[in-house]
């Protein structure tokens, strides 16, 4: 049954939920990789790899949350004040985070800490500064796309959108594997339909009806799906003798289809009465949903101090058992990560950038 009404109470809860879920599986992902490019082979690139392949949900969750919200056309937007939200709650923390990469790690890092403008400004407009603010760039682009693609959903049937998600899973995921696995190519030129706009158009897709299975259903296909990322990447890199990421990638069948899954699994549980009925839930859910943006912004400072001893003790995901200190840094990332950004959200002229 199609859905007609807007985001309701219950829906925001499960994606302040899946934001919590999201933000803390890029932060054991970060924390995972100190492990898998080395060691390889060994207790704790196993553990790696584990954390690898479960834990591999948070780029798509945020697109499909934000698909979700800003593709639906029963949400009224100014586009005027949408623009002017980019440009102040985007674009200049991504400027002021990129800078704060760019000086801080070598500073950290016990390293000459140098400013060359045109060097920076050159990474900057590549995406280069640090690796994991690729994303913000990828949200730049859906969010210009967006009055665009309104105008297609708003036109489109669920059938023609769900042909558009089909052509995506099969330029993005099918073709890949199939020149993979005979060695053909087939010509870029007729992929057209290609990059995570497939993931933005989903979560608007999936949530214009409600999730038709059990829970459980939905857990187990993730399990499945995550089972299958990791045994893949266990054994090709055990033939190949070195790690290898390719069953990492966000446009595997294998991650694509663990992410939906689990999009769908949270958006199964009815969080509607723990939310009402729960002060405490409610204070935690809705205080960590905020905090998720600024937390993506500076975890890997975090994680870059805990490994050089900034705060007077050395933490890293590779200073012994795998399933206890991946965990644990991950933890320790994201407490450290989230009380900075409690306090910066306090500040008058510094909370745009963490919120």
């Amino acid at each position: 049954m199609e859905n007609k009404a807007p985001l309701t109470k219950t829906r925001i809860v499960s994606f302040d939920v899946l934001r919590i879920v999201a933000i803390l599986n890029v932060i054991i992902v970060h924390a995972a990789s100190q492990v898998f490019v080395g060691s390889f082979y060994s207790g704790g690139w196993i553990a790696a790899n584990f954390f690898a392949s479960f834990f591999r949900l948070g780029v798509p969750s945020f697109l499909m949350i934000s698909g979700s919200l800003h593709l639906n056309p029963e949400r009224e937007i100014e586009w005027g004040k949408f623009y002017k939200k980019v440009f102040l709650h985007i674009i200049v923390p991504l400027l002021f985070w990129s800078l704060a990469y760019y000086l801080l790690i070598p500073l950290i890092q016990h390293e000459a800490v140098t400013f060359n403008f045109m060097e920076f400004l050159a990474r900057f407009l590549d995406s280069n500064v640090y690796w994991h603010l690729y994303f913000m760039y990828i949200i730049i682009g859906l969010y210009i796309l967006t009055p665009f693609l309104r105008v297609f959903i708003k036109g489109a049937s669920q059938k023609l959108i769900r042909t558009f998600l089909l052509i995506w899973v099969v330029n993005v995921a099918i073709v890949p594997l199939f020149t993979r696995i005979t060695g053909l190519r087939i010509s870029a030129n007729l992929l057209s339909i290609t990059g995570f706009v497939g993931y933005y158009i989903a979560g608007y897709y999936l949530t214009r009806t409600q999730p038709k299975w059990h829970p459980a259903f939905y857990f187990l296909v993730y399990l499945a799906a995550s089972s299958a990322t990791f045994l893949a990447t266990h054994y090709s890199s055990a033939a190949a003798g070195s790690p290898v990421e390719l069953y990492y990638d966000k446009f595997s069948p294998n991650i694509m289809l663990a992410a939906v899954a689990f999009f769908q699994f949270i958006r199964s549980i009815n969080f509607s009465n723990l939310y009402e009925n729960n002060k405490g839930f409610k204070v935690v859910v809705t205080t960590l949903g905020k905090t998720t943006y600024g937390v993506f912004f500076i975890h890997l400072l975090v994680q870059s101090a805990l490994l050089f001893g900034v705060f007077g003790f050395q933490l890293y995901s590779g200073t012994g058992n795998g399933f206890i200190y991946i965990p644990l840094t991950s933890l320790a990332v994201y407490v450290i990560s989230t009380v900075i950004v409690l306090v910066l959200g306090r500040i008058p002229l510094v909370k745009n950038l963490v919120s």
